[in-house]
């Protein structure tokens, strides 16, 4: 790769660098030895791991600093197969990304994740759990949350809860950041470093590939103004998510001509999520439930306890991965809720007559308000066992499968880049394995006397072709350049680099081959880690 390297440029612009930068106000742009596209979770902690460093590095971020309408445009999608919420609902083009979005929520793989599994086709990463471990403590660095081992020797509280007989149901919790939002957590340090430098509404709307199609020589980028301009770069980070990855590689046609990374047609293919639905369940003793099963603070930190099979459990049965989690919702119109809107209001500045009446409404059991403060001071939630109904929250892994996948259209959005078409298409082992889970689930709890599920209350199978109001999805988009050995079908290698590209990689739950059933960003933010020590390593041998 060293022939490839270009000297380095001190000037990464013409203009002020160590800034935020509007892409419009850049005079002139150099090259740069990083170019990460996106500034979202990935983007945002691989530009981090090169914090006063001497490697320079910009970060193109579509949107601009606060959420803006007309920045959405290119996410605008077709919707071909299952319906799939998150593809509008659950991407944002703003500085921060989906971190603007989400709870916060992180929890680890596990072990079977990365296991190749005789009963799941496609399954299995090029390494195991064990080499990610260090950069999942890296990873909870960069989330700013403590170091812990999300089972029992790490347990945030003195009461256990009771998973089963047998032990063929286990338990873990995940944790959540108390700031998610990484523009807010990283906004400062992003614009006083040195050498990494944000620009916004900087669109990367094409890669150019060399003309041996084994490296990329530059991105073309563009504003929503119609500014255009082409940045050099000697490292490509793709940091998009899951659906403009794919769309970002199968859009550079220039010279392949079905895309960068594309020549066995797999760029796109795998597209996964964590198809979700809910179950009702009434606890025998909701005080004594809602003490082992709800949510959980320590030192301030928010943890959710999880349920998932064990892997015997799944070897016998032939099942995915696949897990629970104890929600509440408000039975009616309660004080709590009450106040809670009222506040949320006046954080908005948008009191209006609801708002007044909702003030009243809880200013009429001050008691309940007092509980409920009390119960927060104390590490529980808030509102009283009364006051709400419990379900389970259930969320598996798919099977990936080539037919479910992300292709590009004809259409074209505001920046001249054609649109993404969505396929979501589940198996029917997917209900199959919430359905085996679930009554697994209730004849132990049953057993145990911790609480009766209504499993057929909500009829499962056949949901995977969307009967029965089919299965949400969880804004999880993953699979679609899929990691592996054989180019013929993966699109990156273990080390997150394109196959044949030697200076293009992706950062994002697009390169998982399978999913888990939890929450993928804290393996992303490992993935980031690693790549950003290989992305160094390069550059040293420049």
């Amino acid at each position: 790769m060293a022939k490839d390297c270009s000297e380095f440029s001190k000037a990464l612009f013409e203009a002020i660098i160590a800034l935020i930068l509007e892409f419009d106000s850049v005079k002139e742009i150099e090259s740069v030895d990083v170019c990460i596209i996106g500034s979202g979770a990935a983007g945002i902690a691989t530009a981090k791991e090169f914090f006063d460093t001497n490697i320079s590095v910009v970060v193109l971020e579509g949107g601009g600093g606060k959420h803006e309408e007309d920045s959405q445009d290119p996410y605008k999608c077709q919707i071909k197969g299952l319906p799939h919420r998150g593809t509008h609902e659950g991407r944002t083009r703003v500085l921060g990304g989906t971190t603007t979005l989400w709870a916060g929520q992180a929890l680890p793989l596990f072990d079977i994740d990365f296991k190749k599994r005789d009963w799941v086709q496609f399954s299995g990463w090029p390494f195991s759990r064990d080499v990610l471990l260090p950069y999942y403590t890296r990873a909870e660095d960069v989330m700013q949350i403590p170091h812990v081992t999300y089972d029992d020797r790490s347990w945030p509280h003195n009461q256990r809860p009771i998973q089963s007989i047998d032990g063929s149901i286990e338990r873990c919790f995940s944790q959540f950041a108390r700031i998610p939002n990484f523009a807010s957590k990283y906004r400062k340090l992003l614009a006083a470093s040195k050498n990494v430098t944000v620009l916004l509404h900087a669109n990367a709307i094409e890669l150019s590939a060399t003309p041996q199609a084994n490296g990329v020589q530059s991105v073309t980028v563009k504003s929503f103004s119609g500014k255009t301009a082409i940045l050099k770069a000697k490292l490509f980070v793709i940091c998009c998510g899951g659906i403009d990855s794919a769309r970002l590689l199968l859009a550079s046609k220039a010279v392949e001509k079905n895309g960068i990374g594309n020549q066995h047609d797999v760029v796109g293919r795998f597209f996964q999520d964590h198809p979700t639905m809910i179950v009702p369940l009434k606890p025998k003793d909701p005080l004594e439930f809602d003490r082992r099963f709800g949510a959980i603070r320590k030192r301030s930190n928010l943890n959710l306890v999880k349920f998932f099979p064990n892997e015997h459990f799944q070897r016998e049965n032939g099942i995915l991965n696949v897990g629970a989690e104890v929600i509440h919702e408000d039975v009616d119109n309660t004080p709590l809720a009450a106040v809670q809107r009222f506040m949320k209001c006046v954080r908005n500045l948008e009191l209006n007559g609801n708002s007044l009446s909702d003030l009243r409404h809880a200013l009429k059991n001050p008691v309940a308000i007092l509980g409920a403060g009390v119960r927060k001071t104390l590490g529980l939630r808030g509102r009283s066992v009364k006051d709400v109904r419990y379900s389970l929250l259930i969320s598996s892994e798919q099977d990936p499968s080539p037919e479910s996948r992300i292709t590009i259209s004809g259409d074209k959005d505001s920046l001249g880049m054609p649109r993404s078409i969505v396929n979501w298409k589940i198996s029917s082992n997917v209900s199959r394995t919430i359905d085996l889970f679930m009554r697994e689930i209730t004849k132990q709890w049953r057993s145990l006397g911790i609480a009766e599920v209504d499993v057929d209350s909500v009829p499962i199978l056949g949901r995977e072709t969307g009967e029965f109001g089919g299965y949400s999805d969880f804004n999880h988009h993953i699979g679609t350049t899929r990691m592996g050995t054989d180019p013929k079908t993966s699109v990156v290698d273990a080390s997150c680099r394109v196959h044949n590209y030697n200076n293009l990689y992706v950062a994002s739950s697009s390169v998982f081959p399978t999913g888990s059933f939890s929450n993928p960003t804290l393996t992303v933010l490992a993935l980031c880690c690693r790549i950003a020590d290989e992305l160094k390593a390069s550059l040293k041998r420049c």
